[in-house]
């Protein structure tokens, strides 16, 4: 009877103590400039977008770039944005953000003279800055 008890008590304990880690890694998704914060990958597999609050650094192909952003504007009711892209003394360009509605994925649009192109984001992880040179553009960063 001792046995069970304890055994009872201590898978309790246990499953507690899985449901507080889970809590914990939780990303915030409350508005769309705390979603955009984070890892991202194209749905090719090939460039990785890194998002801190004003910064982002683009890997591609393994070639990094880093650039600064600001937000124009933000729809929460469509779960879209329009974010402005720009390298350091080299201009830039603005994108359109589309959500999914679990704010996982998204399509980016950026307009090319009379051209319009598309591509889908995965969200990966926390992660704000990507691995250092001689890395793998998923290995180890800092959020």
């Amino acid at each position: 009877m001792n046995r069970r008890i304890t055994f009872i008590a201590s898978s309790g304990i246990l499953l507690l103590l899985l449901v507080l880690a889970g809590c914990g890694n939780r990303r915030d998704t409350s508005t769309l400039p705390a979603s955009l914060l984070g890892h991202w990958i194209t749905d090719d597999g090939y460039t990785h977008y890194y998002f801190d609050s004003a910064e982002m650094a683009m890997v591609d192909h393994g070639d990094r770039m880093d650039l600064d952003y600001v937000i124009l504007q933000v729809d929460e009711p469509a779960n879209s944005m329009r974010i402005s892209v720009s390298v350091p003394e080299r201009g830039g360009h603005e994108k359109l953000l589309e959500f999914s509605a679990g704010r996982d994925s998204l399509l980016e649009t950026i307009a090319i003279g009379a051209f319009t192109v598309g591509t889908e984001w995965i969200y990966v992880d926390s992660l704000r800055r990507p691995a250092a040179p001689g890395n793998s553009a998923g290995g180890t960063a800092t959020e």
